[in-house]
């Protein structure tokens, strides 16, 4: 491969990893601040529903509608947390390996190094995003916060 090809591929791989760590910080920024506002909700509905009177108003009221949204929005639960891991574990795995892929044919020295240490890194991720999914997933379903997978029809 051209040194020019090899530099433009290094570019774009890095500029891709910023990117995604851009995009995950700002996934955590929009999360904290949706529990924060949550929590604020959750705060002032335990304040009006301190007093036996405004629980018993509450309850002969749309109570429903007040605990629906108390759910956190954007979360869809165990199952979707589990898929979204297994997911960042796959693309992570993929990526790592065109990387390998790419390492084979880079001509300069600078360019297999570079190489292999982006595909050992995303490797890694891949592997610890696949084995939390797997952990998360054994373990929601021993607590029984996952169904069986059996449905009956």
């Amino acid at each position: 491969m051209n040194e020019n090809v090899t530099l433009s591929l290094i570019f774009l791989i890095v500029a891709g990893l910023v990117s995604w760590l851009l995009w995950l910080i700002s996934r955590h920024v929009l999360r904290t601040r949706s529990l924060r506002a949550q929590t604020l909700l959750q705060d002032k509905l335990i304040e009006k529903l301190s007093s036996s009177g405004a629980l018993i108003e509450a309850a002969q009221g749309d109570l429903s509608a007040v605990l629906k949204s108390l759910v956190p929005n954007g979360s869809g639960g165990p199952s979707e947390q589990i898929l979204e891991s297994t997911r960042t574990g796959v693309v992570a795995l993929c990526v790592g390996a065109a990387c390998l892929v790419l390492r084979w044919s880079a001509q300069s020295a600078i360019g297999r190094e570079l190489f292999l240490t982006i595909a050992l890194v995303l490797l890694g991720l891949g592997v610890g995003f696949s084995l939390s999914a797997f952990i998360s997933y054994r373990l929601y379903r021993a607590l029984g916060v996952l169904a069986s997978g059996k449905q009956s029809q």
